[in-house]
């Protein structure tokens, strides 16, 4: 049978390419230089390997493996289907086992058995071969798309040329960008001891950016950080037109985000311009570290939003004197949080006894004594702006 089949090679590459195209319309549509050219030397290299399969249980050495591997990794390239291929060589081992069994008659039966077990081997060993194939192709596609998009979120954030980038990564610039910055609370398996903590939180920061990702039909380009990251959501229209719509459809999101991640979340968020990427990813990371300075809750916040503290927060002659008229404070426990958790819980003496767990008596004569060291009075009116931006100002000027 091996050597009815080594002298048909040529014709059999010819029967298995009309087989091919007449079967498989992947391959009738393949343009004829590579159906003559690359595609004909892959059959006959084949139909060789089935023969010398015959000798060898049905096994191609490994070098011949790594030959199909490479030609199936081609296809992939040329957007020929991964089935399509693996019919294909199911088609040409058909062929040629029907030509080395066309004589076969009943006193054969042991030779045509083990035509067959040698063809299922061989077409077990082929198919692992194009899988091989496929899959380094899908990883190293995988991998040239990832580092295009690394690319053009770099660029996007630190400047460049975002037309050539957003070209190579193949994704098209949006009217505007939504861009939130988010800083990630503890999930509970982070602080289990049974578990890796870099894990859980690298597992958590994953859930985030899918959950992000699965709301929206554009690709969501995204910073990974530590404790959370950050995400460039497209928008369809321009800024101004777009700001307030993409922001409330965000704030209602990070509900499933939160159910998701398994954790609270900051946000700090504004809207841009591609070009205005780099101004805006700036400013929003602004707003978050403000919102976490501050104390704020887990929740969605735009520069409006701690506009104030924002202000107070940037360095200069002003920040630094309101920070110091806080300083008489310095070295009387309690008096300084008792300030803090008075103005916070908008004056209410019983609220910040209960939350300091003191006697209310014990507030009123903190705040009486924080108005003796500093002059300014928390229960009078006209000194209330200036305490909250001493406040702000002396957190800010010793944390950012």
């Amino acid at each position: 049978m091996t050597q009815i089949l080594s002298t048909r090679i040529p014709d059999l590459t010819d029967e298995v390419l009309g087989v091919l195209t007449a079967e498989l319309p992947v391959y009738a549509r393949l343009p004829a230089d590579l159906l003559n050219g690359d595609v004909r030397r892959v059959v006959a290299r084949a139909i060789r390997l089935f023969v010398t399969a015959l000798d060898t249980e049905g096994r191609p050495d490994d070098a011949a493996l790594a030959d199909l591997a490479e030609s199936a990794a081609r296809r992939a390239e040329e957007g020929v289907p991964f089935e399509m291929v693996v019919a294909a060589y199911h088609r040409g081992a058909r062929v040629c086992a029907d030509t080395a069994l066309a004589g076969a008659g009943p006193e054969d039966v042991e030779a045509v058995r083990a035509v067959l077990r040698t063809t299922m081997s061989f077409l077990e060993h082929v198919a692992v071969a194009v899988a091989s194939g496929y899959a380094q192709h899908s990883r190293t596609a995988l991998a040239e798309q990832a580092a295009s998009r690394t690319l053009l979120v770099n660029t996007l954030v630190e400047g460049g040329d975002i037309h050539e980038a957003a070209g190579r990564a193949g994704v098209p610039l949006p009217a505007s960008y939504l861009v939130a910055t988010l800083a990630a609370g503890a999930h509970p398996d982070e602080s289990d001891p049974d578990t890796d903590p870099l894990v859980a939180a690298r597992w958590k920061l994953r859930r985030i950016h899918e959950e992000l990702s699965r709301h929206y039909s554009e690709a969501v380009l995204w910073i990974p950080a530590t404790d959370g990251g950050q995400a460039l959501i497209p928008l369809p229209t321009a800024a101004e037109e777009s700001s307030s719509a993409g922001i409330a459809r965000l704030e209602r999101i990070l509900a499933d985000v939160r159910r998701a991640a398994g954790a609270e979340l900051h946000v700090g968020v504004t809207v841009a311009t591609p070009s205005g990427v780099p101004e805006a990813a700036r400013l929003s990371r602004e707003v978050l570290e403000v919102a976490l300075l501050m104390g704020r809750p887990p929740g969605l916040y735009r520069l409006a939003d701690v506009v104030l503290e924002h202000q107070l927060s940037r360095a200069g002659a002003g920040r630094d004197l309101l920070a110091t008229m806080l300083d008489p404070l310095d070295g009387h426990e309690g008096l300084g949080e008792t300030l803090q958790v008075f103005l916070a819980s908008g004056l209410n003496r019983r609220r910040t006894a209960s939350t300091l767990h003191v006697h209310p008596n014990t507030v009123d004569n903190r705040i009486r004594r924080v108005s003796e060291l500093t002059g300014l009075d928390a229960t009078r009116a006209a000194d209330l702006p200036l305490l909250h931006a001493a406040l702000t100002a002396r957190r800010t000027a010793s944390n950012l």
